[in-house]
């Protein structure tokens, strides 16, 4: 019986270790993703204002970016 509890308690280090890797992973993951949202999201505004785009236009050409980034 001794012997389970080292385990068991090693067990959960391990599983809690995996689970703080796992959200820094995720969370460095979506910091990237957010600044490739932002550069895309400025890019596709300049471009649309220097070949004088119209409105509705850049909302189309946005929406399918967000679906394809997404």
């Amino acid at each position: 019986m001794k012997e389970q509890h080292p385990n068991h308690v090693r067990s959960i280090h391990e599983e809690t270790v995996k689970q703080e890797r796992d959200e820094l992973v995720m969370r460095t993951y979506n910091v990237f993703f957010a600044r490739v949202l932002h550069l895309v999201a400025q890019t596709v505004s300049d471009l649309c204002q220097v070949l004088k785009i119209d409105e509705g236009v850049v909302e189309m050409v946005w929406s399918v970016l967000k679906v394809l980034l997404g």
